[in-house]
């Protein structure tokens, strides 16, 4: 797995915890999917991580045009680990744990095992 990210990134806690959220992703997707990783095919997708997702649709939220991205379109999954809308702003974006550790590690765990957190029970 390559994870690319813009330089005008400012280097924050932030995105610390979005190389572990990477990290945790393309183990736990390597558990959930080993015949996926058996072909020399690549892929890729798009991940973020914040407090809430960052958009640049901002007229079609501020007209209630959604979802500001057509359901039509055949576009990549974007795995969002934080908070999410809750219209359907976007329709490809999949809410995934926040991105500290507890709920990571449970997610990951749940991969690995099939197993739910006792603190979630």
């Amino acid at each position: 797995f390559i994870a690319y990210y813009s330089r005008n990134h400012k280097w924050v806690a932030s995105v610390a915890k979005l190389i572990n959220s990477f990290k945790i992703l393309a183990n736990s997707l390597r558990l959930m999917f080993p015949e996926r990783f058996k072909s020399e095919k690549e892929f890729a997708i798009a991940i973020s991580s914040g407090d809430y997702p960052a958009v640049s649709m901002i007229e079609c939220i501020r007209h209630d045009k959604l979802p500001c991205v057509s359901e039509e379109l055949n576009v990549a999954p974007i795995f969002h680990f934080g908070s999410v809308f809750t219209e359907n702003i976007v329709p490809s974006m999949i809410a995934m744990p926040m991105p500290q550790g507890n709920h990571l590690s449970c997610y990951h765990r749940w991969a690995q095992h099939g197993v739910l957190c006792n603190d979630y029970l």
